[in-house]
């Protein structure tokens, strides 16, 4: 075989072994992309599933002890010394001093005893008030009374102080063993309630009162009125008990769910058309 004859032999090889060296790596199938994106949408719904389940997994921050705090947060029991030069505590609206009012009636009728409720704003003094008789109305007016007394306080945001919070019962000078705030911490009014919702903390707190002296023996047990009452808080200044950060979570995860369905019928009838 001539030189030329070699090199044009050699060229052609060299040239083959290029074209296979080089040759394009067989594309995905169609199937294959469906399934692959199917997994992506359905480890995104898993991960807000996730998201939403430890969101609603955390403990109330009402719960514990008086004097339990959650990470971060600063209450503090209220101290007459300090000074409380924060918000105003919220007003009690005409509603819910009607509604707690008429639950206190159902429990004045139950056993014989004024009930009594009052809210003081740690930085004016003001006082906010009213009993089984009414809104504004004492219950002290009544020979046989018990009466849930709130106080709290907001302190500014440059303040070394923190928010203040107390409650106690006062009551006619029959009743010589009475509810504790620690009592009242069972039912889920503690210092963070009362310092978050003072008008929800003071509602529970009073409707719970009868339930306290009950289980303590200092009241009787008695039969179910036509109306039953129960320790639930009233007009929550908060608004909804869900934060926003788990509504995300659970918009997130329609749509998630939404984006897997159409996503997944919309792979399958390119493929559907590609075979």
């Amino acid at each position: 075989m001539s030189r030329k004859r070699r090199s044009k032999a050699a060229a052609a090889a060299h040239a083959r072994r290029n074209g296979i060296e080089q040759a394009p790596k067989p594309k995905p199938s169609k199937w294959q992309q469906f399934w692959v994106a199917i997994g992506i949408t359905i480890g995104i719904l898993i991960g807000w599933v996730l998201l939403a389940t430890s969101l609603f997994d955390k403990a109330p921050r009402t719960t514990g002890g008086f004097f339990s705090t959650t990470e971060g947060e600063n209450f503090g029991y209220y101290n007459s010394s300090t000074v409380y030069d924060g918000e105003i505590v919220p007003q009690f609206t005409t509603e819910a001093a009607l509604e707690l009012t008429a639950g206190l009636a159902e429990m004045e009728k139950a056993h014989g005893i004024c009930f009594g409720w009052s809210l003081t704003d740690g930085k004016t003094k003001k006082t906010q008030a009213g009993s089984s008789k009414g809104r504004d109305v004492p219950a002290k007016q009544c020979q046989r009374w018990l009466e849930t007394v709130v106080t709290v306080g907001y302190t500014s945001d440059n303040s070394t102080s923190p928010d203040g919070a107390s409650v106690y019962v006062q009551g006619s000078s029959e009743f010589r063993s009475l509810p504790v705030a620690d009592d009242f911490a069972r039912l889920g009014v503690n210092i963070p309630a009362l310092v978050e919702d003072p008008i929800a903390g003071t509602g529970h707190a009073a409707l719970g009162l009868p339930l306290l002296m009950i289980e303590a023996g200092t009241l009787p047990m008695v039969e179910q009125t036509n109306r039953q009452v129960t320790p639930k808080p009233l007009d929550v200044v908060s608004g909804s008990d869900i934060s926003g950060s788990t509504w995300f979570a659970l918009y997130g995860i329609g749509g998630a769910a939404v984006l897997c369905v159409v996503l997944g019928f919309w792979l399958r009838s390119r493929a559907k058309k590609a075979a």
